[in-house]
C-alpha cells in the first residue's frame, strides 16, 4: 500500500471515530432525556399528600411498591457503567408498569 492510500485510510478513519463520538453524544443525551421525561410522568402520577387521593388504600400499596423498587436500585454512577443505566431505565418501567390501567 502507498503512502498515499494510507494517508487517505488515516483520515477516512478518523473521520468516522468522529463520526462515531458524535453519534454517541446525540444518543446518549436523548436517551437521558427520555429518561428525565419518564421519570417526571410517574412523578406527576404520585397522589399528592394533600387530597383525598392519596389516603385511598390502593394509592398507598403503590406508594409501598414504588418505595421498594426505589430501595432497591443500587448503582455506582461514577463508574459510568451501561449495566447502571439499564438498571435505571428498568426501574423506570417498573414504575410506569404500576400505573397501567389509571
Amino acid at each position: 500500500m502507498t503512502d498515499g492510500r494510507l494517508t487517505v485510510l488515516d483520515h477516512q478513519v478518523h473521520g468516522q471515530l468522529i463520526a462515531l463520538s458524535q453519534a454517541l453524544e446525540e444518543t446518549a443525551r436523548q436517551y437521558v432525556q427520555r429518561l428525565q421525561r419518564e421519570i417526571a410522568e410517574v412523578s406527576n402520577r404520585v397522589p399528592s399528600s394533600h387530597g383525598k387521593k392519596a389516603s385511598k388504600r390502593s394509592n398507598l400499596k403503590r406508594l409501598r411498591q414504588m418505595t421498594k423498587i426505589l430501595a432497591a436500585l443500587h448503582v455506582k454512577p461514577n463508574k459510568g457503567r451501561r449495566k447502571d443505566l439499564k438498571r435505571i431505565d428498568e426501574v423506570i418501567g417498573e414504575l410506569e408498569n404500576l400505573f397501567d390501567g389509571d
